[in-house]
């Protein structure tokens, strides 16, 4: 609930100020950064001995030489003071579901056992197609998955790996055998 008022207010922030996609790639940038980095989220989480200023720098440092937009730096601030830090993460998760939803942006993660491009291509093709927005593709080489691909957008997950027939198969053997026995 506080997570998605906050996601909601930046939100509408910077569809005011324009910095809407800036906002949204920092913002992702950094979750990303505090998911993977221990000490970054330490800084942020610690509730009394580091400074909100101090706070606002480390995440600015994982953006590398591109400056904090004003909006996000303003925000960070504004989350930090109200002693909302702890809920950051949901923050920008909600942030980074709303504006894609916002902008009828749909993210396509697919995984193949193989680099394949042109199944990249058609899935996003097909996608544009059905939602008649636009499309992020994400893809994942999984070698275990032996073969075909797995696909997954917002709700639908769609598993037409190698491995998950053979698992399906394997587990009917099992079945089967129980009813012998």
């Amino acid at each position: 609930m506080i997570a998605a008022k906050y996601a909601s207010a930046l939100l509408k922030y910077v569809d005011e100020t324009g910095g809407g996609e800036k906002v949204y790639r920092q913002v992702e940038a950094i979750d990303t950064a505090l998911s993977q980095i221990m000490q970054l989220r330490q800084i942020v989480d610690d509730p009394v001995s580091i400074s909100a200023e101090d706070k606002i720098r480390a995440c600015a440092a994982v953006l590398g030489e591109e400056p904090m937009a004003e909006e996000l730096s303003r925000f960070l601030k504004l989350v930090i003071e109200k002693g909302r830090v702890q809920y950051l993460r949901l923050i920008f998760k909600s942030f980074i579901e709303r504006y894609l939803k916002s902008r009828n942006i749909h993210v396509v993660y697919l995984t193949t056992a193989i680099e394949s491009e042109e199944l990249g291509q058609k899935i996003t093709e097909i996608v544009k197609k059905r939602t008649g927005g636009s499309v992020v593709l994400r893809t994942n080489v999984d070698p275990d998955i032996i073969g075909g691909f797995v696909f997954r957008c917002e709700d639908l997950m769609l598993d037409a790996s190698v491995k998950s027939q053979l698992d399906k198969i394997r587990q009917q053997f099992i079945e089967k055998n129980r009813r012998i026995v």
